[in-house]
């Protein structure tokens, strides 16, 4: 791994030069040749720090954190009803599953977790990206939420696993946004409002 990001040109010219490294003497490797099969990564951390200095600043995040979780468990209730409805399960069988489903939902909901804030609380985010760049473009992410109450001590400490993306092409994120992260500035400090 390495932390010199290359630039658009040098990923490119790469890869014009590893698109056949025996073109040019024949079967015989230059030495250049060898960074054809080396994985080019770079790392890059940041640590997002949000405080919450009032009480109606945490309000305004903790049910921002509850309706996102409602409306995705309202919209696979409605998904499972209609599907059920239409594969011949008539209407009152669609209504029962429905509400068995709506139950099962609330249970489940009830368990999913987000960082609950509360006046004088910080939430500390760190983020743990890897880019690599060559031989085909992934971006990696990691982060670990910890939360210290106003007192500075800690209350929570949560790991997410590794998100893989590709990068580029019809389906990956841009390549301009991963550069934008990969050179951001290594500590933030927000104040939610």
């Amino acid at each position: 791994m390495t932390n010199a990001m290359l630039s658009p040109e040098e990923v490119l010219e790469l890869k014009n030069m590893c698109a056949n490294p025996f073109l040019e003497l024949g079967m015989t490797l230059r030495p250049e040749h060898l960074a054809c099969f080396e994985r080019k990564i770079v790392t890059h951390n940041i640590k997002v720090v949000i405080l919450f200095e009032e009480h109606l600043d945490s309000e305004k995040w903790n049910k921002m954190h509850e309706t996102r979780i409602r409306k995705g468990g309202h919209m696979a209730t409605i998904a499972l009803s209609s599907l059920l409805y239409a594969l011949g399960g008539g209407a009152v069988v669609s209504i029962g599953f429905a509400s068995a489903l709506a139950i099962t939902k609330d249970e489940v909901q009830a368990q999913i977790w987000y960082p609950k804030m509360f006046k004088g609380w910080r939430l500390t985010r760190y983020y743990d990206f890897h880019y690599q760049q060559f031989p085909q473009q992934h971006f990696y992410m990691s982060w670990t939420d910890v939360i210290q109450n106003e007192k500075g001590e800690e209350r929570e400490r949560r790991n997410f696993g590794q998100t893989h993306f590709a990068v580029g092409g019809p389906y990956g994120i841009p390549e301009k946004l991963v550069r934008d992260v990969m050179t951001r500035f290594p500590v933030h400090t927000i104040k939610y409002k």
